[in-house]
């Protein structure tokens, strides 16, 4: 990732463009996962991230991280290459990764969520292009019992400071209903409500 937060990003994009017609082919290009994860009472899981982390400090967001090689292939990181990977395993790392997102962050047990649905692929520009792909999870607890889970403390739980749970049919206009919460929401954040609504838009 450190290619797509580098100094000199615009620089490399240029480069790109000018040697091989690809703004993002000196890149590092690591791809994220996110999610708007729907609890039984129909409330979505935010998170307050934590003021030491380095991408969207102290900011609201959705659960979510990335795909780790080695869970595709069982191998130290630093041995991978491309003809270790199996791409029916690295397809089953980028969905799994999430509902372990979700289980380390939040304290939900992977038994309590239902399969993810991948809702599309967003770039951040504010990090040189890095695509992010954006699931819907739907979890088997109520919120109340979500929030209870989260406070015993998990894995990953002391990433976030907070959880707060908003009605899922309030996220289709979140920056119109609520634009104070709105606005404490990390691009991440956004693009994630973005897409729901864009996927779940009735004609």
């Amino acid at each position: 990732m450190e290619t797509n937060w580098a100094p000199e990003v615009k620089s490399l994009q240029e480069k790109g463009l000018l040697d091989h017609l690809n703004s993002q082919v000196y890149l590092s290009e690591p791809l994220g996962v996110a999610g708007i994860v729907v609890t039984s009472d129909s409330h979505v899981i935010f998170q307050q991230r934590n003021h030491w982390l380095a991408e969207g400090a102290g900011q609201m967001d959705v659960p979510g991280g990335h795909p780790e090689p080695n869970e595709a292939c069982k191998t130290k990181e630093e041995k991978i290459s491309l003809d270790d990977l199996s791409p029916n395993e690295v397809l089953k790392e980028v969905f799994e990764s999430q509902l372990k997102e979700v289980r380390d962050e939040v304290n939900i047990p992977l038994s309590q969520l239902e399969e993810p649905r991948l809702m599309g692929i967003i770039r951040n520009r504010l990090s040189g292009g890095r695509p992010v792909a954006y699931f819907h999870i739907k979890c088997t607890l109520k919120s109340d019992e979500v929030r209870n889970l989260y406070l015993k403390g998990g894995a990953e739980t002391d990433e976030s400071i907070k959880l707060t749970f908003l009605p899922e049919e309030d996220i289709a206009c979140l920056q119109e209903k609520n634009k104070t919460f709105w606005n404490q929401l990390c691009p991440n954040g956004k693009a994630a409500c973005t897409i729901y609504a864009k996927v779940n838009q009735k004609f």
